[in-house]
Order: structure tokens, then sequence, then C-alpha cells
């Protein structure tokens, strides 16, 4: 913004001299701009991915992702906390940027984020339906975690459109999931709170392993995925089994030893990392994404 600077002098016989006024134009750079700076035109450098039209195997949405080791991706950013020292209950990490077709909101570039400790052991619904929109979590993540967690940014946080149809089979590769999860979605659900899509866990490891099927995951694999928490956590798409002419609603999980499922059922308590897009006009203050200095925003 704009801002304008008042000066004069004061000599040690209280004589005032004449105003000096000058208009100063302050600039910041917006927390989207920033992470797409970091990355070079070289895919992996500063562990981040451009998903253009020619990254094999990649998303193919434009989007920004961080892929790689937990250890190695600056990624980290504090919300809701100004402490010289983030408090671990405010410490997210990002997921990427993501333009128009990936939220719904017109001509924006939202970062999105999500948090890095759980948020407790919830079920995905409190009966045998996998309707997000209706979902006990859904309600649970927009209302009690805003209150709790969000009160002081909750206007930050961009009212967007999560891709809830979801899909059926395991045994897919990231890029399969991508368009089945996101491309292809009938069915769409409008919030500010969500969890991550599996295919933002696919993408989160090296692209060696983007061809590999989310259910064989390796340890190998799961070692290069910094979204793997370590312990079973809800995604955010539904999953239906089909046995002969049997259906069984659920959705799906990564498990604790990294590789992705359908769980059996909803009312099951697995941990809760829930996830979000910060608005276009977030600023970056300062930090350089690493655990002990964060990305800090205004």
């Amino acid at each position: 913004g704009t801002y304008k600077i008042k000066a004069y002098v004061l000599d040690s016989n209280n004589k005032i001299s004449e105003f000096i006024t000058k208009n100063i134009e302050i600039t910041s750079m917006r927390l989207s701009e920033y992470i797409m700076s970091q990355y070079t035109g070289t895919q992996g450098e500063n562990n981040i991915y451009y998903h253009d039209s020619r990254l094999s195997h990649g998303a193919k949405d434009n989007s920004y992702r961080y892929a790689g080791a937990s250890a190695d991706v600056k990624n980290y950013i504090c919300i809701g906390s100004s402490a010289t020292t983030c408090p671990t209950d405010n410490l997210y990490r990002i997921i990427g940027v993501f333009g128009d077709n990936n939220h719904g909101v017109s001509g924006q570039q939202l970062v999105k984020v999500i948090k890095n400790t759980t948020y407790g052991k919830l079920a995905w619904n409190t009966s045998n339906s996998n309707d997000w929109a209706s979902a006990t979590l859904n309600k649970t993540i927009n209302t009690s975690f805003i209150t709790e967690k969000l009160y002081e940014i909750e206007n930050e946080i961009a009212t967007v459109t999560w891709k809830v149809s979801g899909y059926d089979n395991a045994n897919s590769t990231v890029n399969t999931l991508y368009t089945a999860e996101i491309t292809n979605t009938t069915k769409t659900h409008t919030a500010k709170i969500g969890l991550m899509y599996v295919s933002d866990y696919g993408y989160a490891t090296i692209p060696d392993y983007w061809t590999t099927n989310l259910y064989n995951y390796s340890s190998a694999a799961k070692n290069k995925d910094w979204l793997c928490l370590g312990s079973t956590e809800w995604l955010v798409s539904p999953f239906t089994f089909k046995s002969g002419s049997k259906l069984s609603a659920s959705a799906w999980i990564v498990n604790s030893s990294g590789y992705v499922s359908g769980s059996i059922n909803l009312t099951d308590t697995f941990e809760v990392r829930p996830s979000f897009y910060l608005l276009s006009s977030v600023n970056y203050i300062g930090g350089d994404g690493t655990k002990n200095s964060p990305i800090r925003i205004n």
C-alpha cells in the first residue's frame, strides 16, 4: 500500500522545522508468488514440481506441489500465531499452489495447507453413508475446528469447491486417481475446511513412484512422501467396495504403513488432519519453510 511519511527537525531550542511529506509505496509478495518463485524451472528443485502438460505422469493442472522426504521439504508454515517460536499446534505444511480448475474460485492462485499434527481421532461418519456433505467429520472440522484453531484467520481461508465423488480402486497410480477424483468428479461440496485428496498424498512422493499403485506403496515410496503421517488417517474421498451385487460405503485412508486403501467402517476412528486453501491475498512475511523457521504470513 501507499504510506504518507511526515518528518521534521527539532533543535535544542525546541524550534521545529517545516514538515516534509513523502508518499512511499510498500509492496508485499503474495504467499502464492513466494512459493512459485521457489520453482526454478528445474523439476524437483527446492522439492517443488510444476505440474504442467510436460511433467510425466503429473496432474497437468498447472499446480505447484511439494514432493519428497519430510526432512527435505521446506514447506512448514505458522498459522494463527505470532510467537517467536511457532507452537506445535499452529504448524501446518503447504501442499502447493492451485489454480481455478482445482477449487472453483475464479482467477486466483490459492495455497493449500494441511495441519502438521493430528487434530485427533474421529469417525468419518456416525452412519453408514459416505456422502461427505452430510458426514459428521465434515461438520466437525467446519465448526469446532475453525472455532478452536482458526478463529483468528478464518477470513483468510477461501470457501472452495471440494471434489467428493471419490473412486473405488486402490490399485491405481496417482494420475489415475487424480483423474477419477478430481477431473471426472460429479459430486462437489462447498466449504472452507476439508481433508487431503488421495492424489495429494500420491503426488507428495518423488516422481519415481508416480507409476506405482498406491495400494502397493513400498517403504521407499512412503519414506519419500512428506505427507505420510505414520499412523492411519482419513482422506476426504469416498470409497465404495463392490462385492458381487453388494455395495459397502467407505472412505479412503492412508494406512499407518503408508499405502492407501478403503476403510471398511466409516465409524472407525482414525487420525484427522484438516486441510484448507489460503486466499490469494495472503502475503508472505518471512521464514524459510523449515520447522524452526516456518513461513510467516500477514
